[in-house]
């Protein structure tokens, strides 16, 4: 699924910024804990704008956004893209609200978990794609939208690295949640910001 975002993302030009997921005390049920993951498309005017891997905003209108199929899968830390089979997927579409929320089953123990969101507003993804095996789902292409972050602040030490263009949670007693939104720096040559905003974001692949 992710397999040509690996390359495409990998921004070497950028140090690891700022980054954080939220754990949140809750009951473990039977069996274990839940992932979560909130995506939120911030718009102006009826326009979403996107930083893309070069560090370019690009906008487009928020009616492109609504009605366009997502994937959201979860998987062992450090998976091989494009080759593993996630733990959990779903397939959905984005809302008018311009907002989605993804919560797995409560049956991760502890321990940590890799998470992408893909969203495609240029490639077509037919019935047949979205029922057949997620880790041969198309990766994010031209025009589409993906998950990133440059922070390594979750991948704790003797963990696995996390492949770009995934999230990393990590399960301590209680559910991992993280959120990710469209960020792009207010001042495009302010370094700082441009780093922050390619931490917990969701980029549009040129």
């Amino acid at each position: 699924m992710v397999r040509t975002m690996t390359g495409a993302l990998v921004l070497s030009a950028f140090l690891a910024g700022c980054g954080g997921a939220e754990t949140t005390e809750t009951d473990p049920g039977p069996s274990g804990h839940a992932l979560k993951l909130d995506v939120s498309f911030k718009d102006k005017g009826g326009e979403v704008a996107f930083l893309t891997p070069s560090n370019t905003v690009v906008t487009r209108p928020a009616s492109e956004l609504a009605g366009k199929p997502y994937l959201i899968a979860t998987f062992e830390a450090g998976f091989s893209s494009g080759n593993d089979a996630p733990i959990d997927h779903v397939w959905g579409t984005i809302p008018d609200s311009l907002a989605v929320s993804y919560s797995t089953p409560a049956t991760y123990e502890d321990g940590p978990y890799d998470i992408v969101f893909v969203g495609y507003l240029s490639t077509e993804i037919t019935q047949e794609t979205q029922d057949g095996p997620p880790e041969q789902s198309p990766p994010a292409a031209g025009g589409d939208i993906a998950s990133f972050t440059l922070s390594s602040e979750r991948i704790r030490e003797g963990d696995p690295k996390s492949p770009p263009g995934t999230l990393r949670l990590n399960v301590e007693g209680a559910d991992a949640s993280v959120a990710i939104e469209n960020r792009t720096p207010d001042d495009p040559d302010n370094g700082e910001q441009a780093l922050a905003a390619f931490n917990d974001t969701v980029l549009l692949i040129p």
